[in-house]
């Protein structure tokens, strides 16, 4: 009987069950980390709710929660806007995010050289709110690598309307994010 045929066949068998436990464990982790991401997203999702449902209850159309975010290495910075129907003629929205200018630490307006650095995720297609009814919409901003620490200012534009162009529903809300 050959014993390296043997050795063979038990050394691969062992490499195979290694990785197999390897890769299940890999699974069970990252598994893991999922479940806890979306424990906090359903944590901060009512209370994010809340705050611009207790805005919008007032007198306004459009809110912003939180006005201003912080970014640090390859974080990202979360906002919500809640936008209210009052026009009951049209029922369609949009969102538009622009930077506008960039401030150095120090609080100098360096004018929008910056801004081609600044990422911003959101839905921008058109939404229908009913009449007094209000929606909620998420921006997620994120900067370049290269971008340099200091303030972008982010302004959020809502139209309304399914006409090419829409119509300005209410004025500009600007929101800052640091990069320190």
């Amino acid at each position: 009987m050959n014993k390296r045929g043997i050795e063979l066949s038990v050394n691969f068998l062992v490499v195979i069950i290694l990785s197999l436990a390897v890769l299940a464990m890999g699974m069970v982790f990252i598994t893991k980390i999922m479940n806890e991401g979306q424990d906090v997203i359903k944590q901060v999702t009512p209370a994010v709710d809340q705050e611009l449902r207790k805005q919008l209850i007032g007198n306004r159309r459009v809110a912003v929660y939180p006005t201003s975010g912080s970014i640090k290495g390859k974080e990202v910075a979360y906002f919500a806007v809640g936008v209210r129907n009052t026009v009951a003629s049209e029922p369609y929205f949009q969102l538009e995010v622009d930077c506008t200018d960039y401030y150095t630490l120090q609080g100098v307006s360096q004018g929008s050289s910056e801004c081609s650095k600044v990422n911003a995720a959101f839905d921008n297609t058109m939404v229908k709110i009913e009449n007094n009814e209000y929606k909620n919409f998420n921006i997620v901003i994120s900067l370049d690598k290269t971008a340099e620490k200091g303030s972008y200012a982010i302004s959020i534009t809502v139209l309304s309307g399914s006409a090419d162009p829409a119509t300005v529903y209410m004025d500009p809300l600007l929101i800052t994010v640091t990069k320190s």
